[in-house]
């Protein structure tokens, strides 16, 4: 299936929820769920955590390649996740909202393609295209509070 906002949401809010409430490779019998979920959710999936490490890992290079594609979008993509993921809201940003949608990039740096993070300023396209050439010959030594890493 082809790439669009509500795909990427879905399939990075969900692997997020995952690996902070679900135990991968939990022995049978055992609750897989962490405390907070359990309740909620019942011991299993119904299907082998395998199938969702071969899930995630199969999007991940297309979820990339679309939010690089369109770096507006990215950013509306992100902040989306965000509220989701901190409990502040949902997709759709509240139209009473006074928070301003921040410009969402990948850190500068060697290895660091996929790990987003919001920055005040957005960049033009010769400033990014310098930094993409650049980006072998340095480390990523941006920190911020938030980041979003789908590699």
């Amino acid at each position: 299936e082809e790439m669009n906002r509500q795909n990427v949401i879905t399939l990075m809010t969900s692997q997020m929820f995952l690996n902070s409430h679900y135990t991968f490779n939990e022995p049978e019998g055992k609750s897989k769920m962490k405390r907070a979920a359990s309740k909620a959710q019942g011991q299993a999936l119904g299907i082998p955590d395998t199938e969702l490490f071969d899930l995630f890992q199969k999007q991940r290079g297309p979820m990339q390649k679309w939010l690089e594609a369109d770096t507006e979008e990215c950013s509306e993509v992100m902040e989306a996740i965000t509220r989701m993921i901190t409990l502040t809201g949902g997709r759709i940003k509240s139209p009473d909202s006074v928070l301003q949608n921040r410009f969402w990039r990948s850190i500068d740096g060697m290895h660091c393609r996929g790990r987003f993070m919001p920055h005040s300023d957005e960049r033009t396209l010769e400033e990014q295209a310098k930094a993409e050439a650049e980006r072998i010959f340095k480390r990523g030594v941006d920190v911020a509070d938030t980041e979003v890493n789908i590699q």
